[in-house]
């Protein structure tokens, strides 16, 4: 099964301590829209807006360094950037203590070769560090008051990784990475820091700086995690996910960088064998779109087997009646209209009303719901009530619910059948409450699929 990648630690072997490491070509494979995989288009517009920063400021002259602060806080491309870690904040937060240390490291380097003194370059890599907090907290200002993390603290893990998996997931990058470094320091002994500095070209730099940060992020969870909903055996699922989802969005960057170094520049001639090698290990591993296309779309190069890229033929296809109900909502109701729908269960058909007619509903998916609001009770005492409305014969009760929530319609579906019918669901009881605006026969499941407008 394709998604066996992404659970390599914890799972093969199954041992106490499940993990995640997710990346690029497995979350466009599902479709996946969580906030790590949005946040990819804010992340490389910032990457790429420092390396377009650090290219200008390698190109000044020396008389410029009379302007240095004012180019350092004013220049368009570090307001922007500053205001993308406001994006982050509202859209991913792991990616803001993940990408503040990285432009930090990559502005302090070329503070470090800018600037005339290290006062100086102190100051001014301080400087920047607080216009990045300031824009991030002022943009993000509306959202941060109404946001409670879910994270409550740091602690040591009481799990590590195997080594020998760390070598399987990370040693070819580790390889190339080590080769690369230590080519770096080639005919430059003697040197001090700030001199190795001046030495090195931009992408050099860069690519050293994010390339440490970016294994840095694969050490991090073998030592310590952010305390969540997460514990016992996942305890380090979530941490270990989401940095080295971004290890794994750095090196892709890297990659293509390291491998055209190794190749094609004269002065690596010694690393063309390994850059060769390691190149065709690249490509064997590209190997892995054959296997993950055919488990998730099917045969694709058989048409009648293979799965539509829709994202809503699942559902037409395990639940046909459900699907031509949803459709008659998306083309009647106003988005944002309060749709009643069963309670969620993670990875179902469940919540298949509010994601694809744009409606809202009163309770998702279970573990995400708790992920979101950090509190079981809270979504515990959502679920019950929608059980009320769909199983109680009390009408004051119901109708209670129904204005607590701001029910405008609701679904009975195969899902509702399947979470309620054996304990009471009564469709003309429900029916009563308002009046039918749609139905159709799910010859599939033998029910009849209701939408009913609420009185």
């Amino acid at each position: 099964w394709y998604s066996n990648a992404s659970r390599y630690i914890g799972e093969f072997p199954e041992v106490e301590d499940k993990t995640a490491i997710e990346f690029g070509a497995y979350s466009m494979v599902t479709g996946d829209l969580h906030a790590h995989v949005v946040n990819q288009l804010f992340v490389m517009t910032f990457l790429g807006l420092l390396l377009a920063y650090m290219i200008t400021r390698s190109k000044e002259r020396q008389d410029d360094k009379k302007n240095i602060w004012k180019i350092s806080l004013l220049e368009p491309r570090i307001i922007i950037c500053a205001l993308l870690m406001g994006i982050f904040s509202m859209c991913n937060s792991w990616d803001v203590a993940i990408y503040y240390v990285v432009a930090g490291a990559l502005l302090l380097a070329v503070n470090i070769v800018r600037c005339r003194k290290p006062l100086e370059t102190a100051g001014v890599t301080a400087a920047q560090g607080i216009l990045f907090i300031a824009a991030m907290f002022l943009l993000s200002l509306p959202f941060m008051l109404q946001f409670k993390p879910m994270a409550s603290g740091i602690a040591r893990v009481s799990r590590r990784s195997l080594f020998y998996q760390l070598v399987v997931l990370w040693g070819l990058p580790f390889g190339m990475f080590t080769a690369f470094f230590v080519n770096l320091f080639k005919g430059k002994k003697g040197l001090k820091f700030k001199g190795f500095m001046e030495s090195l070209s931009v992408d050099e730099m860069y690519f050293m700086l994010t390339g440490l940060c970016a294994f840095g992020l694969v050490l991090i969870p073998e030592f310590i995690y952010l305390k969540d909903i997460y514990a016992g055996a996942y305890e380090r699922f979530n941490t270990m996910f989401k940095l080295t989802y971004q290890t794994n969005s750095m090196l892709a960057v890297f990659f293509g960088y390291i491998l055209i170094r190794f190749i094609f520049r004269p002065e690596m001639q010694g690393q063309r064998k390994w850059g060769i090698i390691c190149f065709i290990l690249q490509l064997v591993s590209c190997t892995y779109f054959f296997n993950y296309a055919k488990a998730w779309y099917g045969d694709y190069t058989k048409y009648s087997e293979r799965e539509s890229l829709t994202a809503d033929h699942f559902v037409e296809r395990e639940a046909p009646a459900d699907m031509e109900a949803i459709r008659w909502i998306e083309s009647s109701i106003a988005p944002g209209a309060v749709v009643l729908e069963s309670q969620g269960s993670g990875y179902s058909l469940d919540d298949r009303v509010s994601v694809f007619a744009a409606t809202r509903t009163v309770i998702g998916w279970h573990t995400h719901e708790w992920l979101w609001h950090d509190s079981l009770d809270t979504v515990r005492d959502r679920e019950a009530d929608v059980k009320k409305i769909y199983t109680s014969d009390n009408v004051n009760e119901v109708k209670m619910l129904l204005d607590k929530y701001d029910v405008e319609y609701i679904f009975v579906g195969s899902r509702e059948y399947e979470w309620y019918r054996e304990e009471g669901m009564d469709t003309d009881f429900l029916c009563s409450l308002g009046h039918v605006v749609f139905t159709v026969e799910d010859d599939l499941y033998n029910e009849t699929v209701y939408v009913i407008d609420v009185d």
